[in-house]
């Protein structure tokens, strides 16, 4: 996330007409020395402010007009059960799978995917968080039938688990 934080700031920094304030929530993994480096740069800018970590964030995803994230599966949840506007700036490596993740929910029109292809230039995000109130959020009823997962894969599986197996033959013991 320390790619994503940095651009976010290098936005606030580059472009003093975002308007709007922006929260950065620090990962708890981060090291101390680089957090303390964001922390500082945060302290310079009256329209940010960051946290270092928080448990409970569903208060902030309900205060929030928008989110900027990498789009991992919990977050990506989140974004869809409080319907807010999201921008997602997915990694690629080690795996793809926030990358594959924002496609899809672009391509669905639920939320906009902002590559990072290393170059990071601050009027790019800039420019995608002042539009961040405007960007897409799907209706309560697509997201309703998305955050049903568990329920799915339950009446899915229920067949196979109801299936009667052939019962274990017994072991006997015989003393003759």
């Amino acid at each position: 996330g320390a790619e994503l934080i940095d651009w976010v700031i290098g936005a606030y920094e580059h472009d003093s007409a975002i308007p709007h304030a922006a929260l950065i929530v620090f990962g708890p993994f981060m090291a101390p020395e680089q957090r303390q480096a964001f922390q500082e740069r945060v302290a310079r800018q009256r329209r940010l402010s960051a946290i270092t970590f928080e448990a409970h964030v569903e208060p902030l995803f309900e205060r929030a007009i928008g989110v900027v994230a990498m789009g991992g599966y919990n977050t990506f949840c989140e974004i869809l059960s409080f319907g807010k506007p999201a921008l997602l700036v997915p990694r690629t490596t080690p795996r793809l799978e926030q990358h594959l993740r924002a496609e899809r929910a672009q391509a669905a029109g639920l939320m906009d995917l902002l590559g990072n292809d290393g170059s990071r230039h601050p009027a790019l995000m800039a420019a995608a968080l002042r539009d961040l109130p405007r960007r897409p959020v799907a209706d309560t009823a697509t997201r309703g039938r998305m955050l049903i997962g568990l329920d799915r894969i339950a009446e899915l599986a229920e067949p196979w688990l109801r299936r009667r197996w052939p019962p274990r033959a017994r072991l006997v013991s015989s003393v003759a």
